[in-house]
Protein backbone atom coordinates (compact mmCIF):
# COMPACT_ATOMS: atom_id res chain seq x y z
CA UNK A 1 0.00 0.00 0.00
CA UNK A 2 1.60 3.33 -0.95
CA UNK A 3 0.96 6.23 1.07
CA UNK A 4 1.24 9.68 -0.17
CA UNK A 5 1.68 13.26 1.76
CA UNK A 6 0.18 16.65 0.17
CA UNK A 7 2.19 19.48 0.21
CA UNK A 8 1.49 22.97 -0.88
CA UNK A 9 0.17 21.72 -4.56
CA UNK A 10 -2.08 23.94 -6.18
CA UNK A 11 -4.99 23.41 -8.18
CA UNK A 12 -2.88 23.51 -11.79
CA UNK A 13 -0.94 20.85 -10.05
CA UNK A 14 -3.03 17.92 -10.19
CA UNK A 15 -4.78 15.66 -12.39
CA UNK A 16 -7.87 14.40 -12.79
CA UNK A 17 -8.50 10.37 -14.53
CA UNK A 18 -7.31 7.07 -14.48
CA UNK A 19 -4.76 6.20 -11.84
CA UNK A 20 -4.61 9.90 -10.79
CA UNK A 21 -4.95 10.83 -6.70
CA UNK A 22 -5.91 14.32 -5.99
CA UNK A 23 -5.50 15.55 -2.27
CA UNK A 24 -6.47 18.75 -1.09
CA UNK A 25 -5.12 20.67 1.86
CA UNK A 26 -2.64 20.64 4.29
CA UNK A 27 -0.48 17.37 5.26
CA UNK A 28 -3.13 15.07 3.89
CA UNK A 29 -2.58 11.24 3.26
CA UNK A 30 -4.26 9.14 0.83
CA UNK A 31 -4.01 5.16 0.74
CA UNK A 32 -4.29 3.75 -2.82
CA UNK A 33 -4.94 0.53 -2.64
CA UNK A 34 -7.33 0.05 -5.40
CA UNK A 35 -3.50 -0.64 -7.93
CA UNK A 36 -1.84 -3.07 -5.73
CA UNK A 37 -4.79 -6.36 -5.85
CA UNK A 38 -6.74 -7.27 -8.83
CA UNK A 39 -10.74 -6.36 -8.33
CA UNK A 40 -12.83 -9.04 -6.57
CA UNK A 41 -15.83 -10.35 -8.49
CA UNK A 42 -18.03 -12.55 -6.80
CA UNK A 43 -21.59 -12.82 -8.28
CA UNK A 44 -24.84 -13.93 -6.82
CA UNK A 45 -24.82 -16.97 -9.49
CA UNK A 46 -21.13 -17.77 -8.47
CA UNK A 47 -22.68 -17.72 -5.09
CA UNK A 48 -25.21 -19.85 -5.84
CA UNK A 49 -22.96 -22.45 -7.14
CA UNK A 50 -20.81 -23.03 -4.82
CA UNK A 51 -23.14 -23.10 -2.02
CA UNK A 52 -25.23 -25.29 -3.86
CA UNK A 53 -22.14 -27.66 -3.43
CA UNK A 54 -21.79 -27.13 0.00
CA UNK A 55 -25.33 -27.49 0.94
CA UNK A 56 -25.80 -31.01 -0.88
CA UNK A 57 -22.73 -32.26 1.38
CA UNK A 58 -24.67 -32.51 4.22
CA UNK A 59 -27.08 -35.31 5.20
CA UNK A 60 -29.07 -33.85 8.00
CA UNK A 61 -31.67 -31.72 7.55
CA UNK A 62 -31.53 -29.76 10.93
CA UNK A 63 -32.31 -26.31 11.34
CA UNK A 64 -29.97 -24.01 12.60
CA UNK A 65 -31.23 -20.80 12.61
CA UNK A 66 -29.83 -17.16 11.48
CA UNK A 67 -28.05 -14.99 14.15
CA UNK A 68 -26.19 -12.59 13.78
CA UNK A 69 -22.90 -11.14 15.12
CA UNK A 70 -23.92 -7.24 16.38
CA UNK A 71 -20.58 -6.16 15.75
CA UNK A 72 -17.97 -8.33 13.50
CA UNK A 73 -15.36 -5.86 14.09
CA UNK A 74 -15.68 -6.71 18.18
CA UNK A 75 -15.72 -10.18 17.41
CA UNK A 76 -12.79 -10.09 15.11
CA UNK A 77 -10.62 -8.34 17.76
CA UNK A 78 -11.61 -10.64 20.23
CA UNK A 79 -10.65 -13.34 18.42
CA UNK A 80 -7.32 -12.12 17.92
CA UNK A 81 -8.17 -12.43 13.58
CA UNK A 82 -5.10 -10.68 12.45
CA UNK A 83 -4.52 -12.14 8.73
CA UNK A 84 -8.35 -12.45 7.84
CA UNK A 85 -9.46 -9.05 9.34
CA UNK A 86 -8.20 -7.37 6.02
CA UNK A 87 -9.76 -9.97 4.05
CA UNK A 88 -12.62 -10.28 5.83
CA UNK A 89 -12.86 -6.50 5.48
CA UNK A 90 -12.12 -6.96 1.51
CA UNK A 91 -15.39 -9.45 0.89
CA UNK A 92 -17.58 -7.82 3.23
CA UNK A 93 -19.24 -5.82 0.19
CA UNK A 94 -20.25 -9.16 -1.07
CA UNK A 95 -22.68 -9.66 2.25
CA UNK A 96 -25.83 -9.01 0.62
CA UNK A 97 -25.22 -11.20 -2.31
CA UNK A 98 -24.65 -14.23 -0.35
CA UNK A 99 -27.03 -13.44 2.44
CA UNK A 100 -29.57 -13.26 -0.35
CA UNK A 101 -28.35 -17.14 -1.86
CA UNK A 102 -28.38 -18.38 1.75
CA UNK A 103 -31.75 -16.98 2.04
CA UNK A 104 -33.32 -18.46 -1.39
CA UNK A 105 -35.18 -21.03 -1.59
CA UNK A 106 -32.72 -23.30 -3.62
CA UNK A 107 -30.58 -23.18 -0.45
CA UNK A 108 -31.15 -24.11 2.36
CA UNK A 109 -29.14 -21.72 4.56
CA UNK A 110 -29.50 -22.97 7.87
CA UNK A 111 -28.19 -26.12 6.92
CA UNK A 112 -25.18 -24.53 4.97
CA UNK A 113 -24.14 -22.38 7.95
CA UNK A 114 -24.54 -26.25 9.77
CA UNK A 115 -22.14 -27.28 7.26
CA UNK A 116 -19.66 -24.83 7.57
CA UNK A 117 -19.81 -24.84 11.59
CA UNK A 118 -19.16 -28.35 12.06
CA UNK A 119 -16.33 -27.95 9.67
CA UNK A 120 -15.44 -25.28 12.13
CA UNK A 121 -15.91 -27.08 15.19
CA UNK A 122 -13.86 -30.47 13.76
CA UNK A 123 -10.74 -27.53 13.28
CA UNK A 124 -11.09 -26.79 16.90
CA UNK A 125 -11.31 -30.33 18.10
CA UNK A 126 -8.06 -31.83 16.19
CA UNK A 127 -6.23 -28.35 16.95
CA UNK A 128 -7.52 -27.02 19.83
CA UNK A 129 -4.70 -24.66 20.14
CA UNK A 130 -4.62 -23.24 16.96
CA UNK A 131 -5.12 -19.09 16.30
CA UNK A 132 -8.04 -17.59 15.00
CA UNK A 133 -6.61 -16.91 11.40
CA UNK A 134 -5.22 -20.21 10.99
CA UNK A 135 -8.88 -22.17 11.77
CA UNK A 136 -10.54 -19.18 9.47
CA UNK A 137 -8.21 -20.83 6.74
CA UNK A 138 -8.54 -24.25 7.39
CA UNK A 139 -12.43 -24.09 7.39
CA UNK A 140 -11.75 -22.27 4.14
CA UNK A 141 -9.74 -25.18 2.61
CA UNK A 142 -12.25 -27.41 3.92
CA UNK A 143 -14.99 -26.45 1.76
CA UNK A 144 -12.48 -25.28 -0.94
CA UNK A 145 -11.51 -29.31 -1.25
CA UNK A 146 -15.46 -30.01 -0.76
CA UNK A 147 -16.39 -27.64 -3.77
CA UNK A 148 -13.15 -28.70 -6.04
CA UNK A 149 -14.21 -32.39 -5.75
CA UNK A 150 -17.48 -32.16 -6.20
CA UNK A 151 -18.01 -29.42 -9.60
CA UNK A 152 -15.83 -30.63 -12.28
CA UNK A 153 -17.09 -28.60 -14.85
CA UNK A 154 -17.13 -25.13 -13.92
CA UNK A 155 -15.97 -21.80 -16.16
CA UNK A 156 -15.21 -20.68 -12.67
CA UNK A 157 -11.12 -20.68 -11.97
CA UNK A 158 -9.96 -21.89 -8.53
CA UNK A 159 -8.77 -18.29 -7.17
CA UNK A 160 -12.74 -17.61 -7.98
CA UNK A 161 -14.31 -20.73 -5.89
CA UNK A 162 -11.69 -19.51 -3.25
CA UNK A 163 -12.66 -15.85 -3.25
CA UNK A 164 -16.70 -16.88 -3.17
CA UNK A 165 -15.89 -19.12 -0.29
CA UNK A 166 -14.44 -16.62 1.53
CA UNK A 167 -17.50 -14.53 0.92
CA UNK A 168 -19.14 -17.36 2.30
CA UNK A 169 -16.85 -18.09 5.33
CA UNK A 170 -17.35 -14.34 5.99
CA UNK A 171 -21.06 -14.83 6.10
CA UNK A 172 -20.84 -17.23 8.31
CA UNK A 173 -18.57 -15.49 10.27
CA UNK A 174 -21.13 -12.33 10.86
CA UNK A 175 -23.58 -15.14 11.86
CA UNK A 176 -21.26 -16.73 14.56
CA UNK A 177 -20.69 -19.71 13.13
CA UNK A 178 -17.15 -19.86 13.22
CA UNK A 179 -14.97 -18.00 15.88
CA UNK A 180 -16.23 -17.23 19.38
CA UNK A 181 -18.89 -14.23 20.06
CA UNK A 182 -17.36 -11.73 22.39
CA UNK A 183 -19.35 -11.53 25.53
CA UNK A 184 -21.93 -9.47 25.50
CA UNK A 185 -21.29 -6.10 27.58
CA UNK A 186 -24.11 -5.59 30.34
CA UNK A 187 -23.96 -1.71 30.59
Amino acid sequence: MRKFKSYNINAQQQTIGDNSNVINGHNNILKQFFNTFSPKTVTPSDIHKVCEILDGNLSENTDFTFTKNPDWVEKMNYNSLYRYRSTFEEYCMFYESVEEVFTSTAIDGNRLLRVINNIYKDELIDNPDLKSDKIVRNTINSLRIIVENSYKSTSMTSEHIEDVIISVVFFAFTRCKILEKPPENNN
